[in-house]
């Protein structure tokens, strides 16, 4: 009987696409397309909290492959649309059946001097130069105590 060595698979050099299986510090296990199994790093300007995130998600990465059998994470490719979308003037509009924002303390929403806060304890404030309501059944008022200046 002939025994023979298994080869360590390598991926070709250049670029491949994958999906993070594992994260142990700064360094990751990316299953590529063909199954090849690489070690890899993060290239500059990519963030951990983004590979956390395609780790978690499942989400395909792009990344670069060297000779060695290692690669180097360049980021990760958009498969779906985003439900929030940035215009040419910096204009972020969010489109969804529902949305939820979370906080442990306070969410904050901002506009110049105008604010609202929502907090943690149940307090909310508004801030700002003027209110107008515009209602066109019943405004419903129920607090233990009222104050107006």
């Amino acid at each position: 009987m002939l025994k023979t060595k298994a080869k360590r698979q390598e991926a070709a050099p250049g670029m491949q696409a994958g999906i993070i299986e594992l994260a142990s510090g700064d360094s990751y296990k990316v299953r590529l397309l063909d199954g090849t199994l690489l070690d890899a790093s993060l290239a500059p300007g990519v963030g951990a909290a983004l590979a956390e995130e395609c780790l978690r998600d499942r989400r395909t990465v792009l990344l670069s492959c060297v000779s060695s059998g290692t690669g180097v994470i360049l980021g990760a490719l958009q498969t779906a649309p985003s439900a929030a979308t940035r215009d040419v003037d910096d204009n972020v509009a969010l489109s969804a059946a529902e949305a939820s924002v979370e906080a442990e303390n306070v969410v904050t929403l901002r506009a110049g001097d105008t604010a609202l806060q929502l907090h943690a304890d149940g307090r909310v404030r508004l801030v700002g130069q003027q209110l107008t309501m515009d209602i066109a059944a019943l405004i419903k008022l129920l607090s233990a105590k009222v104050e107006l200046p």
